[in-house]
């Protein structure tokens, strides 16, 4: 009877998948990987979702977790290998980056806005007002404070995260 709940958790993951639920499909291959640890076609999945993503790095991991299972896998190997050729022609800073989860710890992130630089140059500024220079940086500090800058914080790992 597993093979026939395998079968219909794969069949669903390939649907979700083709309607670009990526999530949802990665939820569906991690109940197949709690019935049988060692499902390539559920790792490769995980793999090919996080792939489509953009998030390289952990689809790496992923495809490597499954050629230590089984190193014949063709789509582990060739997909592995694109993103190997990937690497050697773009940046590291245009992967991919979901910004609602921290890059270290995967938790959501609580976004919030950083006033500080603009409030510090409005306070030089105003206590320089008698010199020529006082006016343009409190301009500046008050420009800096209506447009101030988004910065995600993780409660998990005690961090800000800038993207």
């Amino acid at each position: 009877m597993p093979n026939a709940e395998i079968n219909k958790l794969k069949n669903d993951a390939i649907n979700l998948y083709g309607a670009k639920k990526f999530d949802e499909a990665i939820a569906k291959y991690q109940q197949i990987l709690k019935l049988d640890s060692k499902n390539v076609n559920a790792m490769a999945g995980v793999a090919a979702c996080l792939q489509s993503q953009g998030y390289i790095v952990d689809a790496k991991k992923w495809y490597k977790s499954t050629l230590k299972i089984d190193p014949e896998y063709k789509f582990a190997k060739e997909n592995l290998e694109v993103l190997k050729a990937d690497d050697a022609i773009k940046d590291q800073s245009e992967v991919k980056v979901n910004p609602l989860v921290c890059p270290y710890c995967h938790s959501p992130l609580i976004a919030k806005q950083d006033k500080t630089v603009g409030i510090v140059l409005a306070v030089i500024g105003v206590l320089t007002m008698c010199l020529i220079v006082g006016i343009p940086i409190w301009v500046v500090g008050m420009v800096l404070m209506m447009n101030p800058k988004m910065v995600y914080y993780c409660p998990r790992c005690k961090r800000n995260v800038q993207f």
